[in-house]
């Protein structure tokens, strides 16, 4: 993004991949880059909670865990300076 980037693709939980190679990795995770995005004070207006519920129901559904982290962790608190 500082670069200059004006998108970047993901996916929630982290699904996806490559169907032509064995070691490929998933996506990058909607819900982690959202938490990440919101930590630095970005992209306050997206529902964190909403994606985390919707990717706790798909792990759910194909019953496997989800390459994502803040779906399974919940999203790190902000320290609040005193």
């Amino acid at each position: 993004m500082e670069a200059g980037a004006k998108a970047i693709e993901t996916s929630f939980g982290g699904l996806g991949g490559c169907p032509f190679t064995k070691v490929a990795a998933g996506n990058v995770a909607t819900e982690d880059l959202v938490h990440g995005l919101q930590r630095t004070g970005q992209r306050l207006d997206i529902d964190l909670a909403a994606l985390v519920s919707v990717t706790k129901d798909v792990a759910r559904h194909f019953a496997r865990e989800l390459p994502g982290c803040v779906y399974k962790t919940g999203p790190i608190q902000a320290k609040v300076m005193a």
